[in-house]
């Protein structure tokens, strides 16, 4: 189709752009991590930003702690690998307690 046609020429051209070495057609990119930080912060971005902190959550948790079980589980010493844990973030927004919790149960 046209639009996959269009997508896969955007991809070349990042993919150029960025000197790649690799073969085929892929985009490596996230960037989802954190608050935005306005001036004025409105109930909605206050939702799209739990959301990308919950999408993040969900991707340090599949890819990092996944591999790092992995190495462990072959034996590769991977103790010196951080990553970002916004755990206590996500539980102040919208676990027990929270601030999502506590707006619902204003709303009731």
């Amino acid at each position: 189709s046209d639009l996959d046609c269009a997508f896969t020429w955007l991809v070349e051209q990042c993919n150029k752009n960025l000197d790649t070495t690799e073969e085929g057609c892929w985009i490596g990119l996230l960037d989802i991590f954190g608050f935005e930080d306005f001036q004025h912060n409105s109930f909605e971005q206050l939702c799209i930003n739990l959301t990308n902190e919950t999408l993040q959550h969900h991707y340090n948790s599949y890819i990092f702690q996944k591999d790092i079980e992995e190495c462990k589980a072959e034996g590769v010493d991977c103790s010196s690998v951080p990553f970002p844990d916004n755990t206590p973030c996500l539980k102040l927004v919208s676990g027990s307690g929270g601030i999502m919790p506590l707006l619902d149960e204003e709303c009731n």
